[in-house]
């Protein structure tokens, strides 16, 4: 017999945002609380993040791995042709993010100039099948706490700033999470 309480749960991961926006949340804190001043980025720590990210989404299954097919942005679904972009075949990306890992960990450049390499980088790879843009952005985030810029992250998410709604409350406060204490971890000396 199905209870009001499954017909509820039901509709909620039925529901896109309902469940991505939690796994956005889950994958920040994640990130903030495995990285600090010093900690390397690793190929396994961003696919750790990812795998949170995707937790309850149709995606689920590809949360733990690189991507193993090609894939292309914009244009036809089924062929590359007229495509905007190809990112770099599947047998590559493991070497490739390897190499990102690499880059993020160095200390010489600027750290803002760093992140926004190593985002742009992560964007030309798109190494997973789906989800890049939201896991690039959490990248964003690992370099700023290992450069030590970001003693405190707050794991905002896109929905707080859609169209119409005040934000500029939002930008002194974290969201509320649940777990305040969790969102302004600062990190180790």
């Amino acid at each position: 017999m199905t209870t009001r309480l499954d017909l509820v749960q039901q509709r909620r991961f039925n529901d896109v945002t309902a469940v991505e926006v939690p796994g956005n949340i889950h994958a920040m804190v994640f990130a903030v609380e495995h990285i600090n001043a010093g900690d390397l980025i690793t190929v396994k720590l961003v696919l750790d993040i990812r795998q949170r990210l995707l937790a309850k989404t149709r995606l689920e299954r590809h949360g733990e791995k690189l991507r193993d097919q090609q894939n292309w942005m914009l244009g036809s679904k089924y062929k590359p042709c007229a495509t905007a972009f190809v990112p770099p075949p599947p047998e590559f990306v493991a070497d490739i993010a390897a190499d990102l890992a690499a880059f993020s960990n160095q200390d010489v450049p600027p750290a803002v100039g760093q992140a926004a390499v190593a985002h742009a980088q992560f964007e030309t790879i798109r190494p997973f099948v789906e989800g890049n843009g939201r896991t690039g952005r959490t990248l964003v985030h690992l370099v700023f706490r290992r450069r030590g810029l970001a003693p405190m992250s707050f794991p905002w998410s896109s929905s707080s700033l859609q169209p119409g709604r005040r934000t500029t409350s939002r930008v002194s406060q974290p969201p509320d999470t649940g777990d305040r204490d969790l969102a302004r971890k600062p990190a180790k000396e």
